[in-house]
């Protein structure tokens, strides 16, 4: 699978990890024994190499995981998924006996996933399908987005794209999706990376660019969004996006990395929900962010996983190169919502973590209820430097590399109450890559990714110093070797999470005519079996003729309902109301949803 371009590889030498202690079971960061064999759950689909890149939770506990599969013998690659119960056994309700491939023509591969209120399956990648030449590493060009929906036994649907597939093309060059979330009207909202034009040679020469499509419920391009239905943003100079997430307000917050300097840094771009770029975030809706460089020692920084806390700040998982220890760490950042770097949060707002004293990558990030910060990725190995982008892979060396996953506090801090001083890291057999980690609604933390029962054939092409102007193809971890047995993946964690609660509009926006009435419902999210009356306070009137009731709302249940009356001499305008819950412990959430007048 292509993901970039301009690479070499670079193998640091480090002296051999220690594994970090196990934890006792039910201890935060222990592996949950109930889920398959000790807190581990690997996969086959063809005897060949399978490979998870990404997770999702379906409301009813079944646990959906998308990746790709060598298929024949041509070692053609196809979209993956499996499905599994709560205790990590295949759902034989699902596809064939749990698995599902999808041909799309060509070299397939899923790397997100999706699920819609409905329950159907939403996952993207790329396909290989429209290069007459494949896409090799002079043919990346002929990639193209490929999105697939699936009914909730696994089949395809009928009634999305041709036969449940959709393929997109922006500028006739290299287009790949790398990230995929649902917006609150059911919108499917896709990111990833796509040439400038359709040269083969554009990912070597700088023409790679963030890119969004956005589509309609039965995958037609929603032309509301960009230029019929698809954004193309130049970052500077060049760069490849990894990751999306959405805001309560509907902004599409997109994560990746540029080249501003020359050398790779953090790239974080807002969108307004059509797809313009939000002028009041960071430099016209793009910012930039440097770990280690110094003058004439340029380092290189890559975000892969971004989440968005309650109070609107977002935070962003990747991995840096330290220019001293001469290998790559853990990093986060967390940005205000102007896109300004948090001055409270670690070391002026950004965080590096060495996990194996190695190369290690923060691939994903998740938030849990009461605030912590769980970052989910890869420990021990060497980096691909693709196009300066870091992707980790095993170094094969005894131990190989493991499923890494840490816990900071809200200001940054490993949390020691976890794992070992904040850190757990997770060995299948011996050569191993964490993509995505997610916490399921119950707390417990899913980590998904690959497992290679022998070390990578193709050491040699990899172990190459790294050289400027030497270029090879990005292949997303470990995918160069296409011989190699490797499954699906999956860890369950204990998180130990506390009993509490989270508020979310049912609709971040709603509007209202003057002199009409208008009802908004605030959804009662209760988390970790939290029981009891959640009292919510609604906010005082924001504007002279908008009358809410002042009247707290107590429930037992899922949702509350406040009835807004908009007078005829109302303001026109929008107004953030702020709704505020309290339990009987103290505990104490609010969400702002945006009522606008007409």
């Amino acid at each position: 699978m292509v993901t970039g371009a301009g690479s070499s590889a670079r193998r640091v030498k480090q002296p051999a990890r220690s594994h970090p202690a196990p934890q006792a079971a039910g201890a935060a960061g222990s592996l949950d024994p109930s889920f398959g064999q000790g807190g581990k759950v690997t996969t086959d689909f063809n005897g060949n190499r399978d490979q998870a890149f990404d997770v999702a939770f379906q409301p009813d506990g079944k646990i959906v995981a998308v990746g790709s599969a060598i298929v024949n013998a041509a070692q053609q690659s196809d979209f993956a998924l499996a499905r599994y119960n709560s205790d990590g056994s295949l759902d034989t309700a699902f596809g064939s006996g749990g698995k599902v491939t999808t041909d799309f023509g060509g070299d397939d591969d899923a790397v997100s996933v999706a699920i819609q209120s409905d329950g159907k399956i939403v996952a993207v990648g790329g396909t290989c399908r429209n290069s007459a030449l494949g896409c090799t590493i002079m043919t990346g060009s002929g990639y193209d987005y490929a999105i697939a929906r699936y009914n909730t036994n696994g089949t395809l649907d009928g009634g999305f794209g041709s036969g449940g597939q959709v393929i997109t093309d922006f500028n006739g060059g290299l287009d790949f999706a790398s990230s995929v979330v649902i917006q609150h009207d059911g919108k499917i909202v896709v990111g990833g990376t796509s040439c400038a034009d359709s040269s083969m040679f554009c990912v070597f020469t700088g023409g790679v660019q963030f890119s969004l499509a956005r589509y309609n419920t039965d995958g037609s391009l929603d032309s509301s969004f960009g230029s019929g239905g698809k954004v193309f943003t130049p970052v500077p100079q060049f760069g490849y996006l990894k990751t999306l997430a959405l805001q309560t307000d509907g902004k599409i917050v997109a994560v990746g990395l540029a080249h501003p300097n020359g050398d790779a840094d953090y790239a974080v771009a807002r969108y307004n929900v059509d797809g313009t770029l939000d002028s009041s975030f960071g430099n016209q809706g793009i910012v930039t962010t440097d770990f280690n460089s110094t003058p004439g020692n340029p380092s290189v920084d890559t975000a892969y996983g971004v989440a968005i806390q309650t109070d609107g700040k977002i935070v962003a998982s990747g991995a840096s190169e330290t220019l001293t220890e001469n290998f790559f760490n853990l990093s986060m950042a967390r940005y205000n919502t102007d896109g300004t770097l948090d001055s409270s949060f670690g070391n002026g707002g950004r965080v590096l973590t060495s996990i194996s004293g190695k190369d290690d990558q923060g691939a994903s990030i998740a938030l849990q209820s009461d605030g912590k910060i769980l970052v989910g990725g890869i420990a021990g190995g060497f980096v691909m430097i693709n196009g300066d982008e870091a992707f980790i892979v095993d170094d094969n060396t005894v131990g190989g590399s493991d499923f890494a996953l840490a816990r900071y506090n809200t200001d940054g801090s490993l949390d020691t109450t976890f794992g070992d001083q904040g850190m757990v890291t997770t060995d299948f057999f011996g050569f191993d890559d964490g993509a995505r980690f997610a916490i399921q609604p119950d707390g417990l933390v899913v980590g998904a990714g690959f497992a290679r029962h022998q070390e990578s054939s193709v050491p040699d092409l990899m172990r190459q110093p790294r050289k400027k102007g030497r270029f090879a193809m990005a292949i997303l971890a470990s995918a160069l070797d296409t011989e190699a047995d490797a499954d699906f993946a999956l860890a369950r964690y204990e998180t130990a999470v506390q009993p509490d609660f989270s508020l979310s509009p049912s609709q971040p926006t709603v509007t209202a005519s003057r002199g009409t009435k208008i009802t908004v419902t605030i959804d009662v999210n209760r988390i970790a079996g939290l029981t009891g009356k959640i009292t919510v306070t609604p906010p005082g009137p924001p504007a002279t003729g908008i009358k809410i009731p002042q009247t707290p709302v107590t429930t037992k249940g899922a949702q509350v309902s406040f009835t807004i009356k908009v007078k005829g001499a109302a303001p026109a305008g929008s107004y953030p109301l702020t709704f505020t819950g309290s339990d009987k412990s103290g505990q104490s959430h609010s969400t702002t949803l945006t009522l606008v007048v007409q």
